[in-house]
C-alpha cells in the first residue's frame, strides 16, 4: 500500500461517514412574531373547529359555536394552552431518549501510517496499521437502558395528563366564579332597585314629617352598601373573565361577545352521585400523577439493574491489519476492563437510593391524594347540606314575598312593607347563589382529586397546531 492509496482509503471512509449524517434545518424564533401569533388566537380558528370535531366525533352545523360550555372550552384550552405545548415537547424529548438508549456503541477506527527513513532493502519504506475497536455490551445493559428510557417517556406522557388537569381545574374554577358573579350581579340589581324605591318612600315620609331621620338613615346605608357590592361584583366579573381567557390560552378580547355557559348548582354533574369507595379507587389507581410516579419508579428500577449489569465488563474486539514495509500482517485482539479496583459500588449505591426515593415519593403522593380526596368529599357533603338549608330558606322567603304582594293588592300592607319582603327575598337568592357556587367548587375539587380520563388520548396528545410544529 502506497502513501497515496492510504490517504485515498481514509478519505473515502470520511466521506462515507459525512454522507450518513442527519441534517436538521435551523428554526429561529422571533419574540415579536410569536407575540403576534399569541395575540391572534381566538375561538373562531378553523383549526380549532377541526380539533374539537375530531375529539367529539361529530361536525358542527354552525361555527363559531353560538354557546360554549365547559367541555368545549376544555377542548379549546387543550388546543391553545401554551403550557400543554411545553408538556408535549417534554414528551417528545423523552421519546428521543428512547432512540438514544437503543443506539449501539460505534466501533473505533485507528489508522497510524509511518515512513521509514532508512528502509534499506525493504520492499517499501511505508509502515501502516489499521486497528478497529468493536465494543460489545454484555449482561443486557442495552435492554435496561431502553427500559429506563421507555419508563421516563411514559412518565412524560402522563405529565401531559397532569398538566391538562391543572388547566381544566383553572378553567372550571374561573367559569364558576364568572357564572356566580353574573348571577350575583343580577340579584344585587333587583335588590338595589327595591332599596332605592324604599329609600325614596322613607325620604318622602321624612320630608312630610311622618318619619324620623333615624328611620331614613338605615335605608340609605343599605342602599349604599348594596351599590358598593355591585361595584365589587363587576370587578370580580372582569377578573374571572381574564382568568377564563388565561386558562384557555387566548387573549381576553377573544371572549368578547362569546356566550359562556356555566350553570351553578347540582345540575347533571357526573360526580354528583359517585360513591366514596369508587372515588377512592379511581383516585389511588387512575390519576395521571399517580401513574407517572409509578413510571418514575420503573425508570429508577431499570437504572439500578443497569448499574448492577455494569459490574460485568464489556468486551472489545480488535481486528487489525498492518502493512510493514511490503509485508501484510493481520491480527485479532480481545480486551476487557479488569474490575480490580472497584465493582461499580458507588453508582449501584446511588441507584439503590434513587429507587428508594422514588418509592417514598410515590407513597407520599398517594397520601396527598387521600387527603385531597377526603377533603373534597367532605366539602361535597357540606355544600349539599348547606344548599338544602339555603334552598329551604329561599323557598320560605319566596312564599313570604308572594304573600306580601297579595296583601299589598288587598290593601292589607303598605308598599314599604312589601318592598322589605322583596329585599329579604333578594338577599335569600344571593345566599342561594353562594351555596350553589360552593357546591360547584366542591365538584371541581372532587374532579381534580380523581383526575380520570379527560378526553380521548389522541385528542390530548396531539393537535393540529402542535403537529404543524413537528411536535407529537
Amino acid at each position: 500500500m502506497t502513501g497515496g492509496g492510504l490517504r485515498r482509503a481514509v478519505g473515502a471512509l470520511a466521506l462515507a461517514a459525512l454522507a450518513a449524517c442527519q441534517q436538521v434545518p435551523p428554526a429561529p424564533i422571533s419574540a415579536e412574531d410569536n407575540a403576534a401569533v399569541l395575540g391572534a388566537r381566538s375561538l373562531s380558528d378553523p383549526a380549532l373547529r377541526e380539533f374539537i370535531e375530531n375529539a367529539r366525533g361529530r361536525a358542527f352545523a354552525v361555527w363559531p359555536l353560538p354557546r360554549w360550555d365547559l367541555e368545549t372550552l376544555t377542548l379549546a384550552a387543550l388546543f391553545h394552552q401554551s403550557s400543554l405545548a411545553v408538556a408535549r415537547a417534554q414528551w417528545a424529548l423523552a421519546r428521543g431518549g428512547i432512540e438514544s438508549a437503543r443506539a449501539r456503541p460505534n466501533p473505533t477506527l485507528t489508522v497510524t501510517p509511518e515512513q521509514s527513513l532508512n528502509p534499506g532493502s525493504a520492499a517499501s519504506a511505508w509502515l501502516a496499521s489499521v486497528q478497529i475497536d468493536w465494543p460489545i455490551e454484555t449482561a443486557g445493559k442495552r435492554g435496561y437502558r431502553i427500559a429506563q428510557a421507555r419508563a421516563l417517556a411514559e412518565g412524560a406522557r402522563r405529565g401531559l395528563g397532569v398538566e391538562a388537569w391543572r388547566v381544566r381545574r383553572a378553567l372550571r374554577e374561573a367559569l364558576t366564579e364568572l357564572a356566580a358573579a353574573n348571577e350575583r350581579g343580577a340579584g344585587l340589581a333587583a335588590q338595589v332597585s327595591s332599596e332605592r324605591e324604599l329609600d325614596a318612600l322613607f325620604e318622602q315620609r321624612w320630608r312630610a314629617g311622618a318619619a324620623s331621620q333615624s328611620e331614613v338613615a338605615p335605608m340609605r346605608l343599605a342602599l349604599l352598601r348594596t351599590q358598593t357590592q355591585i361595584g365589587e361584583v363587576e370587578r370580580r366579573k372582569l377578573t374571572a373573565l381574564v382568568q377564563v381567557a388565561a386558562a384557555i390560552g387566548v387573549p381576553t378580547d377573544a371572549l368578547a361577545g362569546v356566550d359562556l355557559a356555566s350553570p351553578l348548582g347540582e345540575g347533571t354533574d357526573p360526580l354528583a352521585e359517585v360513591s366514596e369507595a369508587e372515588a377512592r379507587r379511581r383516585a389511588l389507581l387512575e390519576r395521571a400523577d399517580v401513574l407517572a410516579a409509578l413510571d418514575t419508579y420503573a425508570a429508577r428500577e431499570a437504572a439500578l439493574r443497569l448499574e448492577l449489569a455494569r459490574q460485568i465488563p464489556d468486551l472489545h474486539l480488535g481486528p487489525g491489519y498492518q502493512f510493514d514495509q511490503g509485508q501484510n500482517k493481520w491480527g485479532l485482539g480481545l480486551w476487557l476492563e479488569l474490575p480490580l479496583m472497584n465493582r461499580n459500588e458507588g453508582p449501584i449505591a446511588e441507584a439503590t437510593a434513587a429507587r428508594s426515593e422514588a418509592a417514598a415519593r410515590f407513597s407520599a403522593l398517594q397520601s396527598q391524594v387521600i387527603a385531597a380526596l377526603e377533603q373534597a368529599l367532605a366539602e361535597r357533603r357540606s355544600a349539599r347540606e348547606q344548599l338544602a338549608r339555603v334552598g329551604a330558606l329561599a323557598a320560605l322567603q319566596a312564599g313570604q314575598a308572594e304573600r306580601a304582594r297579595t296583601a299589598l293588592a288587598l290593601g292589607a300592607i303598605d308598599r314599604p312593607a312589601q318592598l322589605a319582603a322583596e329585599i329579604e327575598l333578594a338577599g335569600g337568592r344571593l345566599a342561594l347563589v353562594d351555596a350553589r357556587q360552593a357546591l360547584d367548587q366542591a365538584y371541581t375539587a372532587l374532579e381534580a382529586a380523581l383526575q380520570g380520563p379527560l378526553v380521548a388520548p389522541e385528542s390530548l396528545e396531539s393537535s393540529g397546531r402542535f403537529a404543524a410544529q413537528g411536535l407529537p
